[in-house]
This record gives C-alpha cells, sequence and structure tokens, in this order.
C-alpha cells in the first residue's frame, strides 16, 4: 500500500491506495496517484492538470482532491479544494 501521512486508512481508503490510481495528464504521459492518509480521508494533490482515473475526476494544477467513506458504508464522496471554487460529489 502506497500511502503518506501519519493516520492509517479505513478499508475503503486502503482498497482505493492498492487499486493504483493513475492521474491522467491532458496531453501526455500519466503517473501513479500518491494518496495522503488524513484521519477520516484520503487525499492528492495535483502537479498538472490531470483525470484521476478510474474515478474520472478532473483537477487542474494544485488543486486536491480528498476522498471519503461514511462509517458502514460503500459510498464514497469526494471534494476538490484550493485553485478555484470548491466542488463535491457523491458517488455510489
Amino acid at each position: 500500500m502506497k500511502a503518506s501521512g501519519k493516520s492509517q486508512p479505513n478499508i475503503w481508503s486502503a482498497a482505493l491506495i492498492a487499486a493504483g490510481c493513475r492521474a491522467r495528464r491532458i496531453h501526455g504521459r500519466s503517473y501513479r496517484v500518491r494518496w495522503q492518509c488524513a484521519g477520516d480521508h484520503v487525499r492528492f494533490l495535483a502537479r498538472d492538470e490531470v483525470v484521476v482515473e478510474p474515478l474520472g475526476v478532473q483537477l487542474s494544477a494544485g488543486e486536491i482532491l480528498e476522498v471519503r467513506w461514511a462509517p458502514n458504508d460503500t459510498t464514497y464522496t469526494y471534494a476538490i479544494r484550493p485553485a478555484g471554487p470548491r466542488h463535491a460529489g457523491s458517488v455510489q
């Protein structure tokens, strides 16, 4: 499992980390997402304009993707932070 930070991920976050998500640049190569564990969620800071696969979430350079799961649920929510207005969504 490749994640950094002092917190331990919950089971769903651990599964997301193990899935080997990729940050696909809009015009170029992709690179492995390095999730940071942060309490009840994991987050990823985009270095470039990318689409995080397999989630299909588009980020601009400098934006942070936060992903979390509600206790006892398989539904995740995500939020995109900084570099512009806040966006949030939920996927089941």
